[in-house]
C-alpha cells in the first residue's frame, strides 16, 4: 500500500467521517428513540397514560407534583418495563465512495425487559399546612437496541447501543386551599451509553488510477449525558372532577461524546479518537389533564401532552480545531400527544380488581421518508403511532399489584431510486408489558 493511498485514507477518516457521524450521535439509532414523555405506574399504562389529572400515588413526581398533596398515606413503587418492538427500514449500504449502494430492506426487534420507574410519596402536616416530598428514578429515552444485516463480500454489519438517558427526581408539595396543590420536581438527567457501528470488507476506492482495498470500518462512542430541568405543578380535587397543569421549563441536555473511529487496512490499522461535546436546548413545554368520575367506582381521563421540539437548538463544540464548531436547528417536528382513558373498579371481598382501557398516539420527532431518489430524500407526514392498551391489578389493604399491555402499529410506503425504483413498506410494531408493585406506609 503506498504512502499516499494511507494518507488520503487518514484524511477521510479524520474530516469526512466525524463530519458526517457527529450529526446525529444522540439519534443514531433514530428507528428506537422514543421520548418518554409521560409518567409512570401500569395504572396509567393501562390508561393510555391519561393519568395527569389523577396523579396521586408513588409515581406522581413524574406526572404532576402537585398532586403528590392527595396521597393519604407513604407509598413506594416500581416499574418493569418489557418492550418486544418489529421495525423495519431500508438502508442504502455503499461499497465506501464512488459505487452504487446495496439496498437492503432491514428487520430490527428492540427486545428487553429493564426498571423503568421507581418512586415514592410520603404526605405529612407542618405549621397547620399539608405537605408531601416524593420522588424517585425514572428512563427518559430509552436508546437500547441491537441488529445486523448482510454487508459486502460476505461480512455482516453490526449496530448496537445501550441504555439511554435516565432522570433522578425530588418533589415538593403544598396544599394552598382546599382541594388545590402547588408542586415542584427538581430533574436531574444522568446516564452514559455505548454505541458501536461496524462496516465489513468494504471496497475503498481513494482516486482514479489508485489500487482498491478491502476495509473494515468500526466506529465506538462513548457518551456522558448531563442535564436539569424542573416540573412546576398545580392540581385541583373537587371530587367528580380532578384537573392538572404542568409546565416543563427548558432542558439543556449535554452529551460530552468520546468517539473512536478505525479503518482496518492491511497491514496496519488507521484510527483516530475524536471528543465531541453536544448540547440540546430544548423549550419549555406543557402537559394537562382532567378525570371524571360520573358514577362510584368509574373514572373517565383526558390528556395533552405538548413538547415543541421545533425550536430545539443544537451546538456541536469539537475539541480539535480543524473540525469547526456548529451551531443549527435540526428540523425536529412537535410532539403533541393526546391520551384518554377509563377505568372502573370492581370491589370483591378480598381485593379490589380494576379494568382499563386507554389510547394514546405516540408522535416522533421525525418525518417519514417517502422516496430517496439518487441519495436525495422527499418527506411525507410526521411519523406516528396510534397505542392502544389495557390493563387490570389487584388491591388489597397495603399492598396492590398492576399489569398493562400496550399495542399498536403504523406502515407507509418508501420508494428507493438508484437506478431501479423500488417501494419497501416501512412499518412500526408496537408490544409493550408494564408491570407496577407498591405498598402503604
Amino acid at each position: 500500500m503506498t504512502k499516499s493511498y494511507r494518507f488520503l485514507s487518514a484524511v477521510l477518516l479524520i474530516f469526512l467521517i466525524p463530519a458526517v457521524a457527529g450529526a446525529q450521535l444522540l439519534y443514531t439509532g433514530s428507528n428506537f428513540l422514543e421520548f418518554n414523555s409521560i409518567g409512570g405506574g401500569a395504572r396509567a399504562a393501562g390508561m393510555g397514560g391519561a393519568y395527569l389529572g389523577i396523579a396521586e400515588g408513588e409515581m406522581a413526581y413524574s406526572w404532576n407534583p402537585a398532586a403528590m398533596i392527595f396521597t393519604d398515606k407513604t407509598k413506594i413503587g416500581l416499574q418493569l418495563a418489557s418492550i418486544s418492538d418489529n421495525n423495519n427500514s431500508v438502508i442504502a449500504r455503499r461499497s465506501y465512495l464512488y459505487v452504487n449502494p446495496n439496498i437492503q430492506s432491514l428487520e430490527t426487534k428492540r427486545d428487553h425487559t429493564y426498571l423503568d420507574f421507581g418512586g415514592f410519596t410520603a404526605p405529612f402536616y407542618y405549621m397547620d399546612r399539608d405537605w408531601a416530598v416524593g420522588g424517585g428514578y425514572r428512563n427518559y429515552i430509552d436508546m437500547s437496541f441491537e441488529y445486523s444485516n448482510p454487508g459486502f463480500n460476505g461480512t455482516k454489519d453490526s449496530f448496537n447501543q445501550d441504555r439511554g438517558i435516565d432522570a433522578v427526581s425530588a418533589a415538593f408539595a403544598n396544599k394552598i386551599m382546599d382541594g388545590i396543590g402547588v408542586g415542584l420536581t427538581l430533574n436531574r438527567y444522568i446516564r452514559n451509553s455505548e454505541y458501536n457501528q461496524y462496516f465489513g470488507a468494504s471496497t475503498m476506492y481513494i482516486s482514479p488510477g489508485l489500487d482498491t482495498s478491502l476495509v473494515d470500518f468500526w466506529e465506538n462512542a462513548n457518551s456522558h449525558f448531563s442535564g436539569f430541568n424542573m416540573d412546576l405543578g398545580l392540581a385541583a380535587d373537587f371530587g367528580i372532577v380532578k384537573g392538572g397543569l404542568v409546565i416543563h421549563t427548558p432542558l439543556s441536555l449535554e452529551q460530552q461524546v468520546k468517539l473512536t473511529q478505525s479503518l482496518v487496512i492491511p497491514p496496519d490499522p488507521i484510527g483516530a479518537i475524536n471528543r465531541v461535546t453536544i448540547t440540546y436546548d430544548m423549550p419549555l413545554s406543557y402537559s394537562a389533564g382532567i378525570a371524571i368520575t360520573p358514577m362510584e367506582n368509574l373514572t373517565m381521563a383526558f390528556d395533552f401532552d405538548s413538547r415543541p421540539l421545533s425550536k430545539t437548538e443544537l451546538k456541536k463544540d469539537w475539541e480539535y480545531e480543524i473540525i469547526p464548531d456548529t451551531a443549527y436547528n435540526p428540523g425536529w417536528e412537535d410532539l403533541n400527544q393526546f391520551r384518554v382513558g377509563l377505568e372502573y373498579i370492581f370491589n370483591s371481598d378480598f381485593a379490589n380488581i380494576p379494568l382499563r382501557v386507554g389510547f394514546r398516539n405516540q408522535p416522533e420527532p421525525g418525518d417519514q421518508l417517502l422516496s430517496i431518489i439518487n441519495g436525495v430524500g422527499t418527506y411525507g407526514d410526521q411519523i406516528s403511532t396510534n397505542l392502544f392498551s389495557f390493563g387490570s391489578g389487584l388491591y388489597f389493604e397495603e399492598v396492590w399489584f398492576d399489569l398493562a399491555y400496550q399495542l399498536g402499529s403504523s406502515s407507509y410506503d418508501r420508494t428507493v431510486n438508484y437506478g431501479t425504483p423500488t417501494i419497501y413498506e416501512i412499518k412500526k410494531d408496537y408490544s409493550r408489558l408494564f408491570v407496577s408493585v407498591g405498598m402503604y406506609f
